[in-house]
């Protein structure tokens, strides 16, 4: 029997347990996908010059979504990969060493060096199916 459908409750309970809401989690790029069958491992992560993952905070969730960072987050790095557009991102738990989830973002982006990438306040969504 599959699950077809959850509650607004139960969907904003399950969110919230993967991400908390205002604490701060580990954010970063990826320029391949970052799981390996079906298991989200981070692996693809951005290795630029400079580059590193980023703290951030997701609001509590509603109907079962929630939308982060709460306020931009800046990535300056010297050197982005060139071989490989940054097209994915993962949610880590605060130290950055287990990810939580993450997911394809809207565009791809391949930046120059000596470059900036801002991710804008509420330019995150995550959601759970159902």
């Amino acid at each position: 029997m599959a699950l077809n459908f959850l509650t607004a409750a139960t969907a904003n309970a399950a969110m919230d347990a993967i991400v908390a809401a205002s604490t701060n989690m580990k954010i970063s790029l990826h320029v391949a996908t970052p799981v390996a069958g079906s298991v989200l491992t981070g692996t693809g992560e951005e290795v630029g010059t400079g580059y590193s993952k980023q703290t951030g905070q997701f609001t509590a969730a509603v109907n079962g979504a929630k939308t982060g960072p709460n306020s931009a987050v800046s990535y300056a790095a010297t050197g982005w990969t060139a071989s490989a557009p940054l097209g994915w991102f993962v949610v880590w738990e605060s130290t950055g060493t287990t990810p939580l989830c993450g997911g394809a973002l809207s565009a791809t982006l391949q930046p120059p060096p000596n470059c900036t990438v801002v991710i804008l306040a509420a330019g995150l969504s995550l959601s759970v199916a159902g």
